[in-house]
């Protein structure tokens, strides 16, 4: 089961409820149910909208139903959603991934964690108890290797951009 995000709220009278997805709408065409809070609930509709994605699930016809999911993790069987393409990965696969240079082979530290904005997602790389930020940009960070778990960067572009929090 792979964590695919979390319920944000309800939406209107009938059940409906929108989610904050850790990945692309595109992703979850297919669908057919997800686990939320052990329960699981098969899917009616998924709809995208300007202002987010909705799920309208059975069984969930009402809005005080559909409040009680609200901040609930989401999750679904990795082989109903679209596969991947290549050098695509899952944000939970870059959690605790090592970041190299990739022409010195310097260790950068470990990512801990991913923030998601609308202009560029924002990564967080920690070194000896220290953390620093960058923007997720292709210009940075090259490739990621899910097998040996590295994500390698341009060095001189990751020394230049990093912030210290």
């Amino acid at each position: 089961m792979l964590e695919i995000g979390y319920v944000a709220k309800a939406q209107g009278i009938k059940g409906e409820i929108k989610i904050n997805l850790h990945l692309e709408n595109e992703r979850i065409a297919s669908l057919k149910s997800v686990i939320i809070d052990g329960e699981q609930f098969d899917i009616e509709k998924i709809e995208s909208r300007v202002n987010g994605t909705f799920f309208k699930l059975k069984n969930v016809n009402d809005r005080t139903t559909a409040e009680n999911l609200a901040g609930k993790e989401i999750f679904a069987n990795e082989e109903e959603l679209e596969k991947l393409k290549e050098n695509e990965f899952y944000f939970a696969d870059l959690i605790s991934a090592n970041v190299v240079g990739r022409t010195t082979g310097e260790n950068f530290g470990r990512i801990v964690d991913i923030d998601q904005f609308g202009s560029a997602d924002v990564i967080y790389v920690k070194k000896d108890n220290i953390v620093f930020s960058l923007p997720f940009v292709d210009d940075i960070f090259l490739q990621f290797d899910k097998i040996s778990k590295s994500f390698y960067v341009d060095e001189e572009k990751y020394n230049n951009m990093k912030i210290f929090d």
